[in-house]
C-alpha cells in the first residue's frame, strides 16, 4: 500500500466534531458509506472496478468541499457576531 505514504494528511478530520446530534452508520463502514451516499460509486463498483486508492481519491473529493463549506459557515457566523 505504497500510495498511503504519498498521500497528504487531512489533519482537519481530527478537529471536526458536528455540533448537532447525528447518527452514524451501524452496518456499513463510514468511509464506504460516504462514497455511496454521495453517488460517486456504487457498492458493486467499489467491489469490482475501483482500487482502494481510487476509493480514497473519491472520498477526498467529498470530504474536502464539505469541510470547506463548514469553515465558510463558521466564518460567516463569526462575522455576524456568533449565533
Amino acid at each position: 500500500m505504497l500510495f498511503f505514504s504519498k498521500r497528504a494528511d487531512l489533519q482537519f478530520l481530527c478537529r471536526y466534531r458536528p455540533e448537532a446530534p447525528c447518527v452514524d452508520y451501524q452496518n456499513v463502514d463510514s468511509f464506504i458509506a460516504v462514497i455511496i451516499a454521495e453517488g460517486k460509486a456504487t457498492l458493486q463498483e467499489l467491489r469490482t472496478i475501483y482500487s482502494l486508492e481510487d476509493a480514497f481519491t473519491l472520498w477526498e473529493t467529498i470530504v474536502v468541499p464539505r469541510y470547506n463549506e463548514y469553515l465558510a459557515i463558521e466564518h460567516a457566523k463569526k462575522k455576524r457576531g456568533g449565533d
